[in-house]
């Protein structure tokens, strides 16, 4: 159990980290639904249907959503794969992705990138400004490469997942591999932070939500595309109670603080309210804090600390220890 004293250091540690940090979004989708014949080089009919719903429920500068918790973005990269030695396996597909919004918000598709180039791609992360936005459209054997890459190897899935283990629609047949599945409708959410602009980015966190495609692109915006389905509060300080002490804590995430959030006395029910940008929630303070108890492990004291309400939108993933076991939110943090 934590004294009075601890918790008091813990949370000023948690709100001048995160008070201090600048953060930027990255979101990584798959291409569009294509055929099964790979001499097509575009995207079927359902992959057309899809950028146009992406189109849609992303480009509506007036509203807020899980997925795009600051607005639209503010750049769209998709990747370029030319023919290969046999002239076979070209693919215009994440850049067909992506093109319906390009022209919804006026905004190009930086689409200079061979698919294959990681390293270039991670470096490309270096030139967004705090508080952009970047969504990525590529093929997704390359998706798990570019979050390893960025340090959230073992809180990330290994692979891009062969089925997206969603209910809101079917996808065709012909959308179909047998060897790389028909997993559309994923989006992985990593959290950039940096300390200063003199400073690089690094990976705060990572999330797995949906974006509710039903096969029409006039269909209804759902799941992660729900309009004000956004919890975050980016660099906004609220008071958070913990018995009749009002302390300003740093909450990133909440558009309200939730049920729960303002407890009596008693350190065993001191928790912090954090609702991540988006699904994630970047634990730097804690993560911090746990430096001077177990050289960076999230204790069971501190994970004790948490309180989220996960969003049905959200896959399930407790953080990266053991030691983290317990906490209901649905949030892989790297600490």
């Amino acid at each position: 159990r934590l004294s009075a004293k601890k918790m008091r250091a813990v949370m000023l540690l948690l709100a001048l980290t995160l008070a201090s940090a600048e953060y930027a979004l990255v979101n990584l989708i798959r291409h569009g639904e294509r055929t099964q014949d790979k001499r097509n080089i575009h995207l079927a009919l359902a992959g057309f249907e899809r950028a146009g719903y992406i189109a849609k429920c992303v480009g509506n500068t007036s509203r807020r959503t899980m997925a795009f918790p600051l607005g639209p973005p503010d750049r769209l990269i998709a990747s370029v794969r030319p023919p290969n030695g046999k002239g076979r396996d070209e693919s215009v597909r994440p850049f067909e992705t992506l093109e319906p919004l390009s022209k919804v918000l006026s905004l190009p598709v930086e689409n200079t990138m061979l698919y294959t180039n990681v390293e270039g791609f991670i470096d490309s992360l270096q030139t967004l400004n705090a508080g952009e936005t970047l969504l990525v459209a590529w093929q997704h054997k390359f998706l798990a490469d570019f979050v390893n890459e960025m340090g959230l190897e073992g809180l990330a899935p290994a692979s891009f997942p062969r089925s997206c283990n969603y209910t809101g629609w079917s996808e065709p047949a012909y959308a179909m591999d047998p060897e790389e599945g028909n997993c559309y409708d994923v989006v992985w959410q990593l959290i950039l932070f940096r300390q200063a602009s003199t400073h690089r980015w690094r990976s705060a966190a990572f999330s797995q939500m949906h974006m509710g495609f039903r096969g029409i692109r006039d269909g209804p915006c759902v799941e992660a595309f729900y309009p004000d389905s956004n919890p975050s509060l980016w660099n906004r300080a609220l008071p958070f109670e913990i018995g009749s002490s009002v302390l300003p804590v740093l909450a990133v995430g909440g558009a309200s603080l939730p049920v729960g959030a303002s407890l009596p006395g008693g350190a065993s029910s001191w928790r912090i309210a954090l609702l991540g940008v988006g699904c994630a929630v970047p634990l730097l303070g804690i993560a911090a804090a746990a430096q001077h108890e177990r050289r960076g492990r999230i204790s069971q004291s501190l994970a004790r600390l948490l309180w989220a309400s996960p969003p049905s939108s959200c896959a399930s993933a407790v953080g990266g220890t053991d030691d983290y076991a317990g906490s209901a939110a649905p949030y892989r943090a790297f600490a």
